[in-house]
């Protein structure tokens, strides 16, 4: 489970750029009517969550 889920306005764009620094990240998965929403995780390993609203 996250700690922390940040929500952010332009999602396809942090996600891209955070994998292409190296970043480990999960899919980007959109949840329908509930927005998109990725993981990604520190270097301790801390689980953290980037989402977007409709």
């Amino acid at each position: 489970m996250e700690s922390i889920c940040f929500e952010v306005d332009r999602i396809n764009e942090l996600y891209r750029q955070m994998k292409d620094s190296g970043a480990k990240v999960s899919e980007l998965k959109e949840n329908g009517g509930c927005g998109g929403a990725f993981h990604f995780f520190d270097p301790d390993g801390n689980k953290y969550t980037a989402w977007q609203g409709v």
